[in-house]
């Protein structure tokens, strides 16, 4: 159960994580690729809480506050290559289950190449990217953005299979008498 006093983003964010590890067993890996972001030490904390060894993606500098957060190893993102071969060895493998949060079809590829031979479920912040992994379930967000309707349909516009649903939350009260909405 979520708190209600955690923000709007940290509720969906909880979401999208969780959808990640349903089905998964805690014995396994947990990749999250960008864990230096607002939504990568959120995902963080809850894959460890989980039980999942946590492996992160994050630039050299981040290390320290990405571990922080829980991450039991932090690779460098910058030489995909050489990520990729460090995970796979961490993880004896690769990992299980993951959330991409960072996007592209560079970066989905890089976080699909991560997974094990029996695949999983890479869920992601940015979809629109395929995978040639058949195994490897690419699943995407549900995202909230403040640049209103316009923006989400032209976003939606550049990904193929994407509908968008919106809803409108006054920032109070009486927002609308406010005309701040």
């Amino acid at each position: 159960m979520v708190s209600r006093n955690l923000p709007l983003r940290s509720k969906v964010k909880n979401g999208s994580v969780l959808s990640c590890l349903k089905g998964s067993r805690p014995d396994l890996q947990f990749l999250v690729s960008g864990g230096a972001t607002s939504v990568g030490m959120f995902a963080i904390q809850l894959a460890r809480r989980a039980g999942y060894k946590v492996i992160a993606t994050a630039s050299p500098s981040s290390f320290d506050l990405v571990k922080s957060f829980g991450a039991h190893q932090v690779v460098s993102y910058r030489d995909q290559d050489a990520a990729l071969v460090e995970i796979k060895k961490i993880t004896n493998g690769g990992v299980s289950a993951g959330l991409d949060c960072v996007g592209g079809q560079k970066n989905t590829t890089f976080a699909v190449n991560t997974f094990g031979p029996k695949g999983g479920k890479l869920s992601s912040t940015l979809m629109g990217s395929k995978s040639k992994r058949k195994d490897v379930e690419l699943s995407p967000l549900m995202v909230f953005t403040v640049f209103g309707k316009a923006s989400l349909h032209t976003a939606a516009k550049l990904i193929p299979g994407v509908h968008i649903y919106t809803h409108h939350w006054p920032i109070s009260s009486n927002a609308r008498e406010q005309e701040m909405v």
